[in-house]
């Protein structure tokens, strides 16, 4: 069976909570579809969530089928939220990046394509909204080639584009996407029946970026989606020998249970009341305890006991651990290259309670170790730095 660890990437506004609601319907993951409007998407589940109609912290679903089994993290679009974006992409095997047809490049996709490519994260972009009035998919797709790629393949095509009618429908590969695929692949020269299988293997070592045409809102193009995510992107298998190795990418604070940290595992298997090690850039490792392993999809959250490597999976008890710590050994280090905070913020609380905020901010801090905080004793200021207003 197939196991992919996938990510969602999009600007703000692309249509990316909508499109993993759509993968998890066509995959058989859901019963009904969501809507952002309607609050009741699988992704978006914390109340300011609902509120505001927009993501703002990494979730995760999982579907699966005979054949395959995919664990998707849908990461926020708005730059404020970047840090959850960039703990994410250390944990995956593959990106789905989506790009309105209607706006076209913006802002955060430029810094998700440099963030991916850097990583070598294998991409497939999905080309959405083309069912939006006044979009333009042929001169994204050439902006797209242009700024980003030429090695971006085009692998369905479209009809009535911008319109209650617009269709995605199969074609055959371009002249210049045959010749890209040619670069990387001198056999090709020889025998282009090969085509489909060298871009397959150029996709999964991202050499090449399949690009899909769809409107998520109306579905169009989905079933050409759902293919592509297990056609052309890598996937691992449950390895289970070894001592666990694996990063945490993302922790929360629950009432009940106390610290939730989301890990990835790499290599060997974690139960519960496993003592694992830590290791955190700059400071000593330590040693913590695990008390509960749960499996999470969306807010749903089920105790499994263990896990193994190259799965994903949210555990408890681990005492002092933060994200982007590692379990097991040291791992090769987040590149910080999408995640800067920008904005220096004075806080202040209540007469009295200035040790109740500290502890608040160490929480917090613990969840994103870019929003640094200082606290001056003597003029009693406590400031901390985030990435921007939202």
């Amino acid at each position: 069976m197939q196991l992919i660890n996938l990510g969602i990437l999009a600007h703000v506004d692309a249509g990316k909570t909508t499109t993993v609601e759509q993968i998890l319907y066509q995959f058989g993951g859901l019963r009904a579809l969501g809507s952002v409007d309607k609050g009741n998407t699988q992704t978006d589940f914390l109340p300011v969530e609902r509120e505001r109609g927009i993501s703002v912290a990494s979730a995760s679903v999982t579907l699966q089928t005979d054949k395959v089994k995919i664990n998707i993290i849908d990461t926020p679009g708005h730059a404020d939220f970047t840090g959850e974006v960039e703990r994410a992409l250390s944990v995956l095997d593959g990106v789905v990046l989506v790009v309105s047809a209607a706006e076209g490049i913006q802002s955060q996709t430029e810094r998700f394509w440099k963030a991916l490519r850097e990583m070598n994260l294998p991409t497939i972009i999905f080309l959405n909204k083309i069912d939006r009035a006044g979009c333009e998919p042929a001169f994204v797709l050439q902006n797209l080639i242009e700024k980003f790629s030429p090695k971006i393949i085009p692998i369905n095509n479209y009809k009535n584009a911008g319109s209650l009618d617009v269709c995605a429908e199969s074609c055959n590969l371009s002249d210049d996407s045959i010749l890209e695929l040619c670069e990387n692949d001198e056999h090709l020269m020889d025998s282009l029946d090969k085509l489909e299988s060298s871009l397959i293997r150029q996709a999964k070592e991202g050499i090449v970026f399949p690009l899909i045409y769809g409107a998520a809102a109306t579905s169009v193009g989905i079933n050409f989606l759902v293919d592509a995510i297990s056609t052309y992107l890598p996937s691992a298998s449950p390895l289970s020998e070894g001592e666990p190795v694996g990063r945490v990418y993302k922790v929360e604070h629950d009432k009940a249970i106390g610290k939730i940290a989301h890990v990835r595992l790499y290599e060997g298997t974690l139960r519960n009341r496993d003592t694992v090690t830590i290791f955190r850039p700059g400071a000593e490792s330590f040693q913590t305890k695990i008390t509960q392993i749960r499996k999470v999809s969306g807010s749903k959250k089920d105790d499994v006991g263990l896990f193994y490597g190259n799965e994903i999976a949210a555990v408890c008890g681990m005492t002092g651990v933060r994200a982007g710590d590692m379990i097991g050994r040291e791992l090769q280090r987040l590149s910080n290259s999408i995640a800067t905070p920008l904005f220096s913020v004075q806080i202040s609380g209540e007469a009295g309670k200035e040790s109740q905020l500290l502890q608040a901010m160490s929480e917090l801090s613990d969840e994103d170790p870019l929003m640094n905080y200082d606290w001056n004793k003597e003029e009693r200021e406590l400031n901390i730095r985030i990435m921007g207003k939202i």
